[in-house]
């Protein structure tokens, strides 16, 4: 009997076991795959969304429902026991699904994901024209094996991958990603990835791949940028305000901004047709590629906030993380983002390997004496598939990767010579001195555009600052790649009673 052609994709998220506050993104790469697929013929496609409470629990009836002869799972790094458990349900449901894993932990860490006896495939970079293959091949009869892009385990345990899938240069071919199949209503009560309260809001993932070679960050894209153009960028806008009334959005990019002349055009556009938009980058930007004329055309434009990644503001640092932020000049484009009125966060590490505490207070000083609105420190974790990970793979005193939610915030890896005791001490000070400054704290409640959410705001400012500060200690590196606490699968599973 051939397969039937329904198609089931899962976002996973970590929480689902953990009861954690947290920000969410939608899960824009599937709506990607969706779209895509729509096109090229696969219109039978369901998508459930671990995002939203209670979805996890309703997996069984959604299988019932949709009987899909394919599911594809993707998630984080932090979401992998949630990828485990759900395709162990998935499995116990219909042996025969075939159960599909990409997005980022699947291609950081695909060797670990093909070794899950409920995965059947594996897909490594770029998913649009790798899972067409797949379904194609499925719906065919034909063998799975050797697809460009995917790892599979044989029944003797061995693992084949197929040749590197070749990347896709031209992004403004790819449709509009399919945001009919998430609860819109849902994401505007929740908080976004920018920490500007709820509203309803569009993400745009207008670029892939980044250049740089910062030695904590995953390669999932590769190296070659691509980007849409402006004139798609601007095209997408303006469908999403026709489609559902929403003209507040959120780019995701890994780096927005590399391409000069792209930005100039987006914003000259932006203007020149009148859009009255908001707009905002939550995933970082490089700063130090930036310049007075940009960012008053961004503010011109619509922007609102962008994170700025400065990460460690010691020279020697920035040069062992491959990073070589230019950080007089990062320092110099936040205060013209300050003047022209944007609302800006930075984002620091510390923890790196070797790193003293005199480097740690370069960093400290850095943000304290910035005109930044928000800062984020966190601790440096070597995710696999990094060059960081790669090159702690042998310490013996490496870091916990237990993946829960203060992970980001509270874990102390042991990379440092520093005491964890020193570091939570120095975090702690750090963000007293920095929220603490009237002109900042009067500043933020001036241009923070949701008011009514300043009171959240700020409470998790003061958690970030109490709560989130006790180190957490660190197991071997050896456990690094273990599954998850009995705890968090005993939650997990009691979910899906």
């Amino acid at each position: 009997m051939p397969p039937n052609r329904n198609i089931l994709l899962i976002n996973t998220c970590i929480l689902t076991i953990q009861e954690y506050t947290a920000n969410r993104c939608y899960p824009v790469g599937l709506l990607s795959l969706a779209s895509y697929l729509r096109r090229e013929g696969h219109t039978a496609i369901d998508l459930l969304d671990f995002n939203i409470p209670g979805k996890y629990r309703e997996l069984e009836s959604v299988l019932r429902q949709t009987q899909p002869d394919v599911v594809g799972l993707t998630g984080l790094t932090i979401d992998r026991e949630c990828i485990r458990q759900t395709a162990e349900r998935v499995k116990r449901w219909n042996p025969d699904c075939l159960v599909v894993c990409g997005g980022p932990y699947a291609s950081a860490s695909w060797r670990s994901v093909v070794a899950d006896p409920n995965i059947d495939l594996v897909v490594i970079g770029e998913g649009e024209e790798t899972f067409r293959e797949i379904l194609d091949r499925r719906f065919d009869g034909e063998s799975l094996d050797g697809i460009a892009g995917t790892a599979v385990a044989g029944d003797d345990g061995l693992v084949t991958q197929g040749p590197p899938r070749l990347p896709i240069m031209d992004l403004d071919s790819l449709p509009a990603p399919a945001y009919d199949l998430v609860d819109l209503k849902y994401y505007a009560r929740t908080e976004s990835m920018a920490p500007i309260g709820c509203r309803p809001y569009i993400a745009i993932f207008s670029s892939r791949a980044c250049p740089y070679r910062c030695t904590y960050c995953h390669d999932i894209f590769g190296k070659t940028f691509r980007a849409m153009s402006a004139e798609r960028m601007v095209e997408l806008i303006e469908h999403y305000i026709a489609e559902y009334g929403i003209r507040d959005f959120e780019f995701i990019d890994d780096i927005w901004n590399l391409d000069r002349k792209r930005v100039i055009r987006f914003c000259e556009l932006v203007i020149a047709r009148k859009l009255a938009i908001s707009f905002h980058f939550p995933n970082g930007i490089r700063m130090d590629i930036m310049d007075e004329h940009i960012i008053t055309l961004l503010k011109q434009a619509g922007c609102v906030f962008m994170c700025i990644a400065v990460e460690s503001a010691d020279k020697g640092i920035q040069k062992q993380i491959k990073k070589n932020n230019k950080l007089e000049k990062i320092k110099e484009n936040i205060a013209i983002a300050d003047r022209v009125g944007l609302l800006t966060m930075g984002f620091f590490m510390i923890g790196f390997r070797g790193e003293t505490f005199s480097q740690m207070l370069k960093t400290f000083r850095y943000m304290v004496t910035s005109r930044l609105n928000l800062a984020v420190m966190h601790t440096v974790t070597p995710f696999e598939g990094t060059e960081l990970y790669e090159e702690d793979r042998g310490s013996t005193s490496g870091p916990e990767q237990d993946f829960d939610m203060d992970t980001y915030h509270r874990s102390y890896t042991g990379l440092s010579p520093v005491p964890d005791w020193q570091i939570a001490l120095g975090k702690q000070i750090c963000y007293i001195l920095f929220y603490a400054h009237p002109i900042r704290a009067i500043k933020l409640i001036r241009r923070y555009p949701n008011k009514a959410y300043l009171p959240r705001k700020a409470w998790q400012c003061v958690k970030r600052t109490i709560h989130l500060l006790r180190p957490k200690r660190g197991r071997t590196l050896a456990q690094f790649q273990t599954p998850e606490s009995r705890a968090s699968q005993a939650k997990l599973s009691s979910l899906s009673q």
